[in-house]
């Protein structure tokens, strides 16, 4: 629309029609030729016709005015008749014609004249020819010939003011307008007077229903309704439609109605169409929840972004998301869909899912752009952003200086460097552990936490020492392996591992027990065993050539037993003993004496240990040990027996068949008694076995430790008087005659028991007391380890011999069975029934027993 004039008045235009007067010249001319002359006399008519002016303009509505001459060419009075036609075209249906007559006759060589009007109807357009047509009639006696001439004229239709008398016209530059957003949309109307007299004009407007249009519920006025408009002028009036805020797309459709108000027959006036188009808007606004998101690496989290319609119309949107890391972000869901129009209210939900790396620093900050666009492809309406904060990642790595820590000394130790990598995207605390190292080991870490910086700065690694503690007793064919891990410093699993093995440097160190066994004596062909006892108090089992390297009578066969098995060499483990016999076979061809003796030299040689100096100065090879052996002849007899106290066994079922059942942790003491069955007075020699993995046993006698004394004790051969009171000898030495040893000159064996019998009989009766071969008693003692499992079994095995004979032995078994047991007794003691008296109470003491072997509660 062009800019709007309001109520300007056109300057008067001119109706009036310019009559355009052609002057025609007549040329007077003379006829050389005298008028025809009949036989009876009479002359024809001639006449010459002309319409001034030939042609004219006029509006529609009204009349062209010309003037007809015709001037008499002949000799007599002529009687003009004049007629007027229109053409008969289409255009000329709009144009009449009107003609007056020459009142009476024209004299010869005068001139008639005469009006003809063309009348143009309202709405005429073009133009028209008229003819003009004149017929002369000469008045002699008798008439001649008459005249006749035609002549053409043009009208055109002007383009001026109609020529009703009352006439309205609306116009506007824009009668279709399309809203821009105002409150308020205006037409300017220009409504010209196209009558001949001045005219009041009453303006309606009203609701149409042309095709294509929509119901309306616009507010829309005229103003000024009534207009006063002179002729030949115009006034400007604005049409104003109200249009709220979010009307819907439609077409409405009025239609202006001026009626001029003087017209007294009311048929001047004038319609003017006019369309106002809301197209259809397309507007949104964004909203997110929440619109700022933490989110740690390979985390997810979502918002929902709200799309508003802030349009008039429902539409498709779609919603893409721009931002530098834009493959962090996905739909949980679809991405489009339809935006409700629902009169303003319309919204549409979308959830986004935002997944990051830890490809950037935590903390650091990202916009992602959220845009709702018009359509799959449609521009983009309206936008949000989200701000992202990304968390820290968590991890770590670890590397060792070294995978393996040799040759580490017993009780000594060896040491890595760790280096620490942070793999996360932030600085962390970061704790190192180790796991737990055998028994005996150690481990210490320089710092068991670390504080590093992102792996995405210089300071993301960190070193840490651990040193590994080996224990005295470490073993050097056992090597041991520790892992290292790496942890979050407040918990939970590791983030990385890595494993170190450690190796023992071999000692070899070992010695031969001192022993009191250096003389045994044998009859003649039997075969007498020195018991050599090799302690390897190094951490690697080592191998141990055995050789006799002298022997003073070479026909006195030797060897080496291990147990019943001839070895020249032996094979000690780690911190171990193993004991081996020298075998000396006596005089075996019988050719010997009372009292020959054989006096050998032994070698045992530690093949493994390649040190051969001599730091110690006594002449012999650090890696070699030698011993001295004395074997002697002789007819005495020399051994040992052993058996179980017999009232013990009772409580273990009966003599020869005992069963001792311990629970775990559980000890049982065993009463053994030793009997010199030797000639003399002797030393008994003790060698205890079995029941390895399971538990421990220890020998005692008198209280002390056998061990203390290299499980030596001296047996006599004796009688003694036994005290059935005491349950024990009356003496257990010559410093009471209640004792009496066998002594080879001066009392034998029935010396020694008549002598304690007649102490019996002179001191008390045989009721009190009793002759019996003298024994001592010793104490077995058992103990289960805690960690035995119940129905774990095995035997303790306890071996005498005589010192001079360890060939000839005398041995009992205790087998053990690991079980708990659980088991208690009530006991009343005697009382089953109380009477008490109201409101007295009776109590009842009984006795709590726990029968089994097991602390119950």
């Amino acid at each position: 629309m062009e800019p709007r004039r309001r109520h300007q008045s056109h300057a008067a235009k001119s109706r009036c029609s310019l009559l355009l007067m052609a002057l025609l010249v007549a040329a007077s001319f003379s006829v050389f030729s005298a008028p025809v002359v009949l036989a009876d006399g009479a002359r024809d008519a001639s006449i010459m016709l002309s319409v001034s002016p030939t042609m004219q303009t006029v509006n529609p509505g009204e009349s062209a005015e010309y003037t007809v001459t015709v001037r008499n060419l002949g000799t007599e009075p002529v009687t003009i008749n004049l007629q007027s036609n229109e053409d008969t075209t289409q255009e000329c249906n709009a144009y009449t014609s009107t003609i007056t007559q020459i009142t009476g006759q024209i004299e010869a060589g005068e001139v008639g004249e005469a009006t003809m009007d063309v009348n143009l109807a309202q709405g005429a357009t073009d133009e028209c020819d008229t003819t003009v047509r004149a017929t002369a009639q000469d008045g002699g006696t008798p008439p001649g010939q008459p005249d006749q001439q035609e002549t053409t004229v043009t009208t055109k239709s002007g383009e001026g003011e109609s020529g009703p008398l009352y006439g309205v016209d609306l116009k506007t530059d824009d009668a279709d307008l399309e809203w821009d957003g105002s409150e308020t949309m205006v037409w300017d109307v220009e409504v010209e007077n196209t009558g001949r007299v001045n005219e009041t004009v009453i303006l309606t407007i009203d609701e149409n229903d042309n095709p294509g249009c929509d119901p309306s519920d616009l507010d829309i006025e005229v103003d000024p309704s009534t207009v006063s408009i002179d002729n030949n002028s115009s006034e400007w009036v604005e049409v104003e439609a109200t249009v709220p805020a979010g009307s819907s797309a439609a077409k409405y459709c009025w239609t202006l109605h001026g009626q001029v108000q003087n017209d007294p027959t009311q048929n001047a006036s004038d319609d003017l169409d006019l369309d106002l188009t809301i197209p259809e808007i397309h507007e949104c606004t964004a909203q997110l929840s929440p619109t700022m998101l933490s989110v740690d690496p390979d985390s997810t989290g979502s918002v929902i972004v709200t799309f508003y319609n802030t349009g008039n119309t429902q539409f498709t949107i779609s919603t893409t998301i721009s931002a530098i890391n834009d493959g962090w972000a996905s739909f949980a869901g679809s991405s489009s869909g339809l935006l409700p129009y629902d009169d303003g209210s319309g919204e549409r939900q979308f959830t986004i899912e935002i997944t990051p790396d830890d490809k950037d620093e935590a903390g650091s900050e990202h916009v992602f752009t959220i845009e709702g666009n018009d359509g799959s492809s449609g521009p983009k309406l309206c936008e949000t952003d989200l701000r992202v904060i990304v968390g820290q990642s968590h991890g770590a790595a670890i590397s060792l200086s070294s995978s393996t820590i040799d040759q580490v000394e017993p009780g000594g130790n060896g040491s890595i460097s760790v280096t620490v990598m942070n793999l996360g995207n932030g600085p962390d605390t970061l704790k190192l552990s180790t796991s737990a190292p055998p028994v005996g080991w150690g481990v210490s870490l320089s710092s068991s936490t670390v504080n590093v910086g992102s792996r995405h700065g210089s300071s993301s690694q960190a070193t840490v020492e651990v040193v590994v503690n080996a224990p005295f007793n470490a073993l050097a064919d056992d090597a041991i392996s520790i892992e290292i891990s790496v942890y979050p410093n407040n918990g939970g699993q590791s983030y990385a591992m890595e494993e170190v093995t450690i190796t023992v440097m071999p000692i070899h160190a070992w010695d031969v027990q001192e022993t009191t066994i250096k003389n045994q004596t044998g009859r003649s062909g039997t075969m007498v065993n020195f018991p050599i006892t090799i302690v390897n108090d190094g951490n690697i089992g080592d191998n141990f050539m055995l050789a006799v390297i002298f022997n003073t009578r070479s026909s006195w066969a030797t060897h080496f037993m291990d147990g019943q098995t001839p070895v020249t060499s032996v094979v000690v483990p780690a911190f171990s003993v193993k004991t081996v016999n020298l075998a000396v076979s006596i005089d075996a061809d019988g050719s010997g004496e009372e009292r020959d003796s054989a006096t050998m030299t032994i070698r045992i040689t530690n093949s493994d240990d390649q040190n051969n100096g001599d730091e110690d100065g006594d002449n012999i090879p650090d890696n070699q040990r030698e011993l001295n052996f004395k074997a002697t002849l002789s007819n005495r007899n020399h051994s040992m027996a052993i058996t179980i106290d017999e009232e013990w066994s009772y409580g273990y079922g009966e003599p020869g068949s005992v069963q001792v059942v311990l629970a775990p942790g559980g000890s049982v003491s065993v009463p053994v008694w030793i009997e010199n069955t030797g000639d003399y007075t002797d030393e008994a020699y003790f060698l205890l076995s079995g029941l390895e993995g399971i538990g421990t046993r220890s020998l005692e006698y008198e209280g002390a430790d056998l061990a203390l004394s290299g499980y030596q004790v001296e047996v006599a051969k004796a009688y003694a008087a036994w005290n059935h009171s005491s349950n024990d000898y009356q003496a257990d030495s010559e410093d009471s005659l209640a004792f009496h040893e066998v002594k080879s000159r001066r009392c034998d064996v029935n010396c020694a028991e008549n002598g304690v019998e007649q102490w019996i009989s002179m001191n008390s009766d045989n009721t009190s007391h009793e002759t019996r071969v003298y024994k001592i008693k010793v104490t077995l003692i058992i103990t289960v380890s805690d960690g035995a499992e119940n129905g774990a079994g095995g035997s303790a095995t306890i071996s005498v011999s005589s010192t001079k004979n360890t060939v000839q032995k005398s041995t009992v078994n205790i087998p053990i069975l690991v079980q708990s047991i659980k088991k208690i007794s009530i006991d009343n003691n005697g009382v089953e029934e109380l009477t008490v008296n109201y409101p007295e109470s009776a109590t009842f003491s009984p006795t709590i027993t726990n029968e089994g072997n097991t602390p119950t509660e």
